[in-house]
């Protein structure tokens, strides 16, 4: 130490102790204040925080490792509130887990939620994320829940949890769903074919089962190839066309074509396309919409050969009347001078031939009626299987020992409705035309048996309706026909013979007399192989008529007064006198009215009624109805040659009245005068 320097006293350290508190003071003082600003600068951040929590659509808890709440927004509260997930009353020191189990005892979704949350909270797995609908919201909610587990050196670490409501998302997405699903369906479920060809490779892109029906292919054979490799089109063309016009700007709408399918067959479609551009750069591709029109076009083709049908048969109606009236004159006067003149072999031999014309002409006629289906029918329930058997032999000398029939009833068939004459004409004019095929000799075969026919089966024949029916088939091994051929055999006047051999009118009239007793028949032929005709006829569960007795040969002759009405003299005439020859007194009247003033004038007793039933004026049904109300208990026996649409439009019902059909000859208008008469 320096001699000179002077010690410090006490004072002076004192002093200076002094100093150093007031500077210490002085600095804890600038520390509270700093640590106190620091503290509402927390408190600051921590309500700001807390504020941007609590604005937060989304519900967020702090969880403990226990699962404990330790602290949450307001939107956690009120989402516990409303979803049932946490304790309705407060969720903060609640167990989060426990009521997760308790609610997931009940909610299968809720106990997923239970188990994803506990993984994230034992360390487990640190997110766990799942979306879930909200049960206890009358209206449909969705939310979206996340757990993060904290960081282990955080203190209390556990899990951050948070949901949000993503019901507007996932109602978006699920109706983008329905709406695909939708789309899915129409183009799965279409009957419409439906393509999809990218334009620069020509691949099918994708094709709906419709489409794949049309075309004869599976899936698998469409998708992925060219439109050239599958050669659908007929004729080829016709497609690049289309496609050319499409793209120059002009519709491609309802477009009639043709597709050939792999196994041969054709089918008629429209076709309609729309260019799509998903956009500037991709690929151009065309939608073409096919509908399978070929039914429709068979059915036109079936009304405008009826119209072909209905058209000759109202020719045919129109000259039935006139020409059987001609024909009843010549058959009744050829009988009676068969019957009363001596003549010799040369004029007997004339007569008849007469007689075997005018037989002719009067099948002719009836051929005429029963392919335009309007040929006055005797219907009667029948067993087919035995007309079959009782025809064979009739057949057998038709058609020439040089071909052999066999007969063969299936079990025990049922009963149909049906004429049985027609029916016979009907097995008739199928053994002329197998014999016809059949030229060298040959098996004619004859099958009869039950058919029930289901929609399938009717879908493949136009015309025939699922039921049940009894199958006649007529078969034979003779040259066949070919596809066109078939196509119009059933047409009246069409013959595959040459001129001079036959009318054309055979197959027609099967055709129509099928029809008009509510059948449907087809054929079956390929050339060289034989044809098959098929007949059903609708099934009547219903007892048979008994066959009527052989007919007595004597002429039944009577005395009663009979009134004849017709308007055609030399039939009125002729009627006059075969009725006069039997015995009958007869009083003939031209017309309607003037067998009313004759009965008006004559109060002597009438015992029966003859009259046409087509007539001007007053036509028969009229003249009946009206003479029996003047004369109670008079027998009517309507005629007529008409067809059955025009006799049924006056009135008259040949299967509910006395009926019948002109031409006549007198022993059978002897017969149904008796029988009438002798009526009870």
């Amino acid at each position: 130490m320096n001699p000179g320097t002077r010690m410090p006293g006490p004072r002076e350290d004192l002093a200076r102790l002094r100093g150093e508190l007031a500077e210490t003071r002085q600095a804890l003082r600038a520390s509270d204040a700093r640590l106190a600003e620091a503290g509402d600068e927390f408190q600051r951040v921590v309500r700001l925080q807390r504020a941007i929590l609590d604005t937060l659509p989304a519900h967020i808890a702090l969880l403990g490792p226990d699962s404990r709440v330790l602290s949450a927004n307001h939107a956690w509260h009120a989402f516990g509130q409303a979803n049932g997930l946490v304790s309705p009353t407060g969720c903060v020191g609640d167990s989060y887990l426990a009521v997760c189990d308790a609610a997931g005892a009940e909610d299968p979704e809720v106990a997923r939620i239970a188990a994803g949350l506990r993984a994230v909270l034992d360390g487990t797995q640190s997110r766990f994320e799942a979306e879930y609908p909200c049960h206890a919201s009358t209206e449909e909610r969705w939310f979206r829940l996340t757990a993060n587990r904290l960081h282990a050196d955080v203190a209390e670490a556990g899990a951050v949890v948070m949901h949000v409501d993503v019901t507007e998302r996932y109602l978006a997405a699920r109706a983008a769903t329905d709406a695909a699903r939708k789309f899915e369906s129409i183009f799965l479920d279409s009957p419409v074919g439906i393509c999809m060809v990218e334009i620069a490779s020509e691949r099918i892109l994708e094709a709906n089962p419709s489409l794949c029906t049309i075309a004869g292919l599976d899936h698998d054979a469409m998708v992925g190839r060219s439109t050239g490799d599958l050669d659908l089109w007929d004729p080829p063309a016709l497609r690049n066309q289309l496609v050319a016009s499409l793209l120059t700007g002009t519709p491609v709408e309802n477009v009639e074509a043709r597709w050939r399918r792999p196994d041969g067959t054709s089918r008629n479609v429209l076709v309609s396309m729309q260019l799509l551009r998903p956009d500037a750069t991709g690929p151009q591709v065309i939608v073409t919409f096919v509908s399978d029109i070929t039914e429709r076009r068979q059915l036109e083709e079936q009304f405008r050969q009826a119209q072909k049908m209905e058209a000759i048969g109202i020719l045919a109606g129109g000259i039935a009347h006139d020409f059987n009236n001609l024909l009843s004159v010549i058959v009744g006067y050829t009988q009676l001078l068969e019957e009363e003149v001596p003549l010799d072999d040369s004029a007997a031999a004339s007569l008849t031939q007469i007689q075997r014309a005018a037989d002719q002409a009067t099948g002719l006629t009836r051929q005429l009626l029963a392919f335009s289906r309007r040929q006055v029918m005797q219907l009667h329930i029948l067993d087919p299987g035995e007309v079959v058997w009782h025809m064979e032999p009739m057949l057998q000398r038709f058609i020439g020992e040089d071909i052999k029939i066999t007969v063969e009833v299936r079990g025990t068939p049922g009963q149909v409705r049906a004429d049985r004459g027609q029916l016979e004409q009907v097995l008739m004019n199928l053994a002329a035309n197998a014999r016809d095929a059949m030229p060298t000799g040959g098996v004619l075969a004859i099958t009869v048996e039950d058919a029930d026919v289901d929609e399938a089966t009717a879908a493949r024949h136009p015309g025939l309706q699922p039921g049940s029916y009894v199958r006649i088939r007529v078969s034979d091994v003779g040259t066949g026909m070919d596809a066109a051929t078939c196509a119009r055999v059933f047409e009246p006047f069409f013959t595959t013979k040459a001129v001079g051999h036959g009318t054309g009118l055979g197959l027609a009239t099967v055709y129509g007399i099928v029809k008009q007793s509510s059948g449907h028949i087809r054929v079956e032929s390929q050339p060289g192989l034989g044809t098959r005709f098929t007949i059903d006829l609708p099934r009547h569960h219903e007892i048979p008529d008994p066959l009527s007795p052989a007919a007595d040969t004597s002429v039944p002759a009577g005395h009663e007064t009979i009134l004849l009405v017709e308007d055609e003299d030399l039939l009125r005439q002729l009627l006059t006198t075969v009725l006069q020859r039997l015995g009958y007194e007869v009083i003939a009247a031209p017309s309607g009215q003037a067998a009313l003033d004759i009965v008006n004038r004559t109060p002597r007793p009438l015992h029966l009624v003859l009259t046409d039933v087509v007539m001007p004026g007053i036509n028969g049904r009229e003249l009946a109805e009206q003479l029996l109300v003047a004369r109670p208990g008079l027998r009517v026996l309507f005629m007529s040659g008409y067809t059955e649409d025009a006799v049924l439009r006056h009135g008259v019902s040949a299967a509910t009245v006395n009926f019948i059909q002109k031409p006549m000859t007198p022993n059978a208008l002897a017969e149904k005068v008796r029988a009438v008469l002798d009526q009870h």
